[in-house]
């Protein structure tokens, strides 16, 4: 059965079906054509939490979260930025331009940003495969200070941003 836990084999072991079963799925990366192929492959009631498996038709790893499928990113970055604010006046903004590896990201992804300061609002404008801007705005009803500003940029496969 699968999910009996991690089993560490010697370079001489044999391997019998029940090895590659219970042990095996669970530690590897499994490569197949596409979900129909997976899926045939698998059959029902071998596929466990924490498997990971690679589709050839969409350039994507997944993994199983113990009920489906879910897609792992493609390309991740996360950083801060300083908005240089100042004295951002009542419902008024400034844009901060970031960057992130382009040798990682293809396309460009989605990007997250965000404020940790109740004054402000965060919000990518502008995304390209390498760089984003992002908004930063006055959203109180006083004159606001210097922010720091968060972001995440997420690529979920070699073609998508979206996945």
């Amino acid at each position: 059965m699968p999910g009996s836990g991690r089993k560490v084999f010697a370079a001489s072991s044999v391997l019998s079906s029940s090895d590659v079963q219970n042990y095996l799925q669970d530690q590897a990366v499994m490569v197949f054509a596409g979900t129909a192929a997976r899926g045939s492959a698998l059959g029902a009631g071998t596929v466990s939490a924490g498997m990971v498996s690679y589709l050839t038709d969409v350039d994507q790893i997944q993994h199983y979260d113990g009920s489906k499928w879910l897609p792992l990113p493609y390309a991740v970055a996360v950083g801060t930025a300083s908005a240089t604010t100042g004295a951002l006046g009542i419902n008024t903004q400034v844009a901060v331009n970031v960057t992130f590896p382009t040798n990682r990201f293809s396309i460009a992804p989605v990007v997250f940003a965000w404020t940790t300061g109740p004054r402000y609002i965060a919000f990518a404008s502008t995304v390209a495969a390498g760089s984003a801007t992002i908004t930063v705005r006055n959203v109180s009803d006083a004159t606001g200070a210097d922010e720091t500003v968060y972001y995440q940029a997420i690529q979920m496969s070699a073609s998508s941003a979206v996945g």
